[in-house]
This record gives structure tokens, sequence and C-alpha cells, in this order.
């Protein structure tokens, strides 16, 4: 098997697509590696998720450096009551990517070459259900096929540069052991990727649609480590019309834009550096910021220049317990993360969430992962003001999320996952009612 979480790999697009899509691209670990078993409980916390089977072409090709990755995700939810209705539904993505070592296939040092192409199929629960802009499941986008990512990377010591189409979201701000919460919020941040529609436009959109950009990134053997990047300032200006899908204008991932100003982000952290056998309980700080220098629309009407947020993260093993030979034998893991953002232009001026993840939690079951998350998001009051000039109630400030699942490794290319979430104040701040919903994913590796 190759195993998607060596922890002393390189991270790749295709791990942090695995399992769950749009929830794992804050995974980092390599691909097409020898399977090794973590040495401390931080990398064990990290979301597992099926290997890719070793076939005799896969074989060959992965002797010259090049990997090959299929897989189907499809995930079904249903609310019985609250919300915008009723009602279930199901979507599904099949993913197909390509990884290779351009220094073992073809002899250029210190390169590798990412791409990820995604078929969507479905229906999307937040949308048509539940109402929440929170987004209930991270997997969904409207039906059709993407090229999500196509890059290249250049590593020289310890710095590297990346540079194609990619996220921001793959690269900064990332809550290390969220990746196993199937809600958007957990994993793609939530006052960045909210499911706001109309007038409410996405100014930071950048934040989680691929676009154009270079990513640089310094880490050196000490810990620290400092990154900052630019993306297209808006991949896509029709997000969120009504009655269009959530990418109208680039559905096919081709439409490369240089028109919409530019998308900045930077991050410093601090992750202690692992030590083979060690028993310190790992952690990261990190903290960051980023700007969108295009002309926005204030809740007043006025046009303002630019618009920008202030993040920070943490991450904490809590609990290890630990076999003979060192390796983790079970962990819990803390993450945490805020954000702020002016409020005269945003819908959200703040937001924090948080989760708690247990591995190897039952004898006989190492893999298995349980956790439990909850988010805050707090509604501008500018935003508020605006609605009820308009007539709109207006009378729930905040929007919550609430997630309770547990990924159960049923063998190397199989997981299932049943998950219960709550919505707290859907559709926020002119809300719906409050909604349980709950769902079951699976993910297939072929």
């Amino acid at each position: 098997m190759y195993s998607f979480f060596n922890v002393q790999s390189p991270r790749t697009t295709v791990a942090r697509l695995a399992g769950g899509l749009l929830g794992l691209m804050a995974v980092t670990s390599g691909f097409g590696q020898t399977n090794t078993v973590p040495s401390y409980p931080g990398e064990t916390l990290r979301p597992q998720v099926p290997e890719v089977p070793v076939t005799p072409a896969r074989d060959r090709l992965a002797q010259m450096g090049i990997y090959t990755f299929f897989s189907y995700t499809g995930t079904g939810l249903w609310t019985p009551e609250g919300g915008r209705e009723p009602g279930a539904t199901y979507n599904g993505v099949f993913v197909n990517a390509l990884d290779a070592d351009l220094e073992k296939a073809f002899g250029l040092d210190g390169w590798k070459f990412d791409s990820v192409a995604l078929f969507f199929h479905g229906r999307i629960q937040s949308r048509d259900k539940v109402g929440d802009y929170l987004f209930t499941n991270n997997d969904g986008l409207d039906a059709g096929l993407r090229l999500w990512e196509i890059n290249l990377t250049k590593t020289v010591g310890d710095l590297s540069v990346r540079f194609g189409q990619f996220a921001p979201v793959s690269e900064f701000m990332s809550g290390d052991y969220a990746g196993i919460f199937t809600n958007s919020n957990f994993s793609l941040f939530g006052p960045f990727v909210s499911n706001v529609d109309g007038a409410f436009r996405i100014n930071l959109l950048s934040f989680s649609i691929p676009s154009p950009g270079v990513r640089v990134l310094y880490k050196p053997s000490t810990g620290w480590y400092a990154g900052a990047g630019i993306w297209d300032g808006n991949p896509d200006p029709t997000f969120g019309d009504p009655g269009t899908g959530a990418q109208n204008l680039n559905r096919s991932g081709i439409r490369w834009s240089f028109n919409n100003g530019a998308f900045l982000m930077s991050e410093i952290g601090y992750r202690p550096p692992p030590t083979a056998g060690s028993t310190v309980k790992p952690s990261v700080y990190k903290v960051g910021a980023l700007y969108n220098t295009e002309e926005q629309t204030d809740w007043t009407g006025r046009q303002v220049k630019g618009d920008w947020g202030l993040y920070a993260a943490m991450n904490q093993v809590l609990i290890a317990e630990y076999n003979k030979d060192k390796t983790t034998h079970q962990a819990l893991g803390l993450s945490l993360r805020a954000a702020v953002l002016p409020k005269d232009r945003n819908f959200y001026d703040y937001y924090f969430d948080g989760g708690l993840g247990y591995i190897g939690l039952f004898p006989n079951r190492p893999l298995d992962v349980l956790a439990l998350g909850f988010s805050y998001a707090h509604v501008s009051s500018d935003a508020v003001k605006r609605l009820r000039s308009f007539g709109t109630p207006a009378s729930s400030p905040y929007e919550g999320a609430y997630e309770l699942t547990y990924r159960w490794n049923v063998r190397p290319t199989l997981t299932v996952q049943p998950t219960i979430k709550f919505s707290d104040n859907p559709h926020a701040p002119n809300a719906y009612g409050d909604a349980f919903t709950y769902g079951l994913r699976t993910t297939i590796i072929f």
C-alpha cells in the first residue's frame, strides 16, 4: 500500500483531497511513500484515510516517481425537521489525481507536479434543505467536471515555491486535526467560505476556490515556519448570484482571469520538531493575515478599498498513550481557531471554532477516530442594520454549527463515517428553525 499519512514525506495535493475532498485539503501528508507508523501523537491524530491499492501498473509508475489516485466519496444527509425544509439529499464526488516526483521521473532536482480533477454529482443539503450559511457538507458543489488543481513546486533546502492553480486553504489557516469533520466551516474556516447568497457576496472567496497563484514557504528545521502567497482576487465574480450555481462563471475550473484584483495571505507558526520515540505532547501555533485588493462595497453602499482578515489557530495533543516501542497507541487532540474581519464590509465580523479528536478509543481499532466540533459565526451589526432597513426581521445575530462524528476504517481501501450535526440559527440573522442533520459518508479508493 502507498500511505497517505507518512509523516516524513512531503505534502501533496492528493493527500489533502482523499477521504473528504474539501474538508481534508488542510491535511498535510505524503502520497506514494512507504507506510510508516507515526512516532508522535500529533501526527496520529491526522485524519486516517484509505490507502491506494498496489497494482503492477501502479508499481511501475511509482518506480518512475509517478503516482495515480482514484477515489469516490458519497455522502447521504437527512434533516427531519427545521432548516429551510425537511428532507434528504445525496451527493458524491469522484477524484482523479496525478502526483509526480519530477526529480525521480526526469532528473529535475527539487521539482514536484500535482494535478487533481473532480466530478461532482447530486444535490447539496445546505442549499436545498438546511439553508445554513456554514454549509452542512464539505464535499458538495454543483454537478460537473472540474480541474481543481494543477501546479508545480520547487524546493531548495528550507525554501519552497509553489505556482499554478490551487486554493489558499490548502496552504494556510488549517486546523491540523479538523479534517475529520464533514461540515465545511471546520475545514475551510467559516467566515471566508460561508454559503451566503444573493447580495451578500463573499469578499474573500479566493480563500476556498482554486485560482492561479504563487506561494513561498520557508520551513527550517527549528520548528518555525513562514509563508506567503498571492492569487487571483476573485475567481468567480458571479458566485452567489440568485438562481445560479456556486461556481457559475468558472464551473470547469479552467477560466483564468487576472482582472479582479489580488488576494494575499501570509502566515507564521511554530511546530516543535518531532523526535523519534519522544513522549512530549506536540503542538502547533499559527497566526496570519489575508487581504483582497479589489474594491468592495460596504453595507451603506459606499465604495471602500479592499478587505482584510486576521486569524490565529492552535492545535495541541492533550493525552497520549504509547506502545512499548514509543509509538502512539491512543491520543486526544484539541484544535482551536479564531478570526476577525471589518464589520462594515463583511457578513461575519468574528468567528471561532474548536474540536476534539480521539484516535484509538476502542481496542483493536487503532485508526478509528471519534470527534466533536463546535463553531460560532457572529453576523456583523452593520449587515443586520442593512437587512432591517429592507424590512427583514434579522433577529438572530449569530449562526452556530456542531458535529459529532466517528470515522471507521473498515479496511485499507474503505472508510465509513456516520455523523450527527446541529445547526443553531441556520440562515441567521433571518434564521430558520434549528435543525439536526444525520448523515453517512463513505470513501472508497480504487
